[in-house]
């Protein structure tokens, strides 16, 4: 995490998960992936705690991972409800197996696969959520894109190449959603002064980036390929 960064409402450091802490994102994606209350769920890697607000009143176990004791301090002081607080890089390995759902806000630790990382942890059938930074445009602007990957040290996918990646991890693509344009304004917009490099390199080509939330469902080696929706 970038704890050397002033948190704002939008930013935490240059992390862009923020803007999938919103309870309105949250309670959608609980409503979409079915869970039902009493579901743990594991976020691994805290945010401003609206996360983990949102997913208590919505009735989940919720369980948090965190190495930084005053972030996690400061996101129980912001929960105020019950939840399972664990100090440490990553779940203790008595926690495999048991969450329906896995919350990834950690990218700087979890490196390049976060969903390999994660999927030690999830129940079968479970899901890994995590946010990264994407490319959006077929054609964009000469050097944009790789202006950006040597400002965040990675190389950028499209949301469908995310998606396309899963396989390789042991999961079955669910689906990724992209922010728009108006929300990366808005998002850039409440950048704190540090980010002022940032939101100039943004600002330069708004619409050939954009962060996307990526979801991918724990498969088995075993496990027979699902028969078709397509009812057609």
């Amino acid at each position: 995490m970038h704890a050397g960064n002033r948190p704002t409402e939008e930013f935490q450091g240059s992390d862009p998960r923020a803007p999938f802490c919103r309870g309105s994102v949250v309670a959608r994606l609980i409503r979409r992936l079915e869970l039902a209350p009493g579901t743990e769920v594991l976020e691994w890697g805290v945010a401003l705690g609206t996360t983990a607000a949102t997913l208590a009143k919505l009735g989940m176990s919720v369980t948090l991972v965190e190495p930084d004791e005053e972030t996690l301090d400061r996101v129980l002081q912001t929960v105020r409800v019950e939840v399972n607080a664990v100090k440490a890089e990553r779940p203790p390995s008595t926690m495999a197996g048991r969450f329906a759902l896995v919350l990834l806000h950690a990218r700087d630790a979890l490196g390049e696969d976060p969903a390999r990382t994660a999927r030690e942890f999830l129940a079968p059938e479970g899901r890994v959520v995590f946010v990264r930074p994407v490319k959006v445009l077929s054609r964009p602007p000469p050097g944009m894109v790789e202006q950006w990957e040597r400002h965040w040290g990675q190389a950028l996918r499209t949301p469908q190449e995310l998606l396309a990646a899963f396989p390789a991890a042991g999961y079955e693509p669910d689906f990724a959603e992209a922010l728009g344009i108006d929300e990366m304004d808005a998002l850039y917009a409440a950048a704190p002064d540090e980010l002022a490099e940032e939101a100039a390199l943004y600002r330069a080509g708004a619409a050939a980036i954009s962060f996307a939330i990526a979801v991918g469902r724990r498969r088995e080696p075993d496990e027979k390929p699902r028969p078709s929706r397509d009812r057609g």
